[in-house]
């Protein structure tokens, strides 16, 4: 069932937060922790609605896993069609449709990110 995917919460939270069954609160992470949470993961579900520019789908996103988060003027403009947007109530249920929880990901590595990344703008200066 999707209920049984776990959840892993990176960042500040609230105190409740710990009590919640299946959820993992790790709090604030080393970078090289941050990126092997999120290449792991199945998606980044991201519940902001007042972001002035989104860095966790970026991150997401250059990790390779899969972005759903509200639909906001910020992230649509930094997102684009990179995301999946969904309302606020909607966010885990769209998360887990486009998933087909409890599959993974593929796996990529920064090192892959990076050489894809070097491509693009190779191919930019190229023209």
């Amino acid at each position: 069932a999707a209920t049984d995917v776990p959840l892993v919460l990176v960042g500040p939270t609230k105190p409740w937060a710990h009590e919640l069954p299946n959820v993992t609160v790790t709090g604030h992470v080393a970078d090289e922790e941050l990126a092997a949470i999120l290449t792991g993961a199945r998606a980044l579900v991201f519940p902001s609605d007042d972001e002035g520019y989104g860095l966790p789908p970026v991150e997401a996103l250059a990790c390779g896993t899969p972005v759903v988060c509200t639909d906001i003027p910020a992230l649509r403009e930094v997102l684009g069609d990179r995301a999946t947007y969904a309302p606020f109530n909607e966010l885990l249920p769209t998360a887990w449709a486009i998933n087909g929880a409890p599959a993974r990901p593929l796996e990529r590595t920064w090192e892959d990110v990076g050489r894809e990344t070097w491509g693009v703008y190779a191919d930019a200066i190229r023209g």
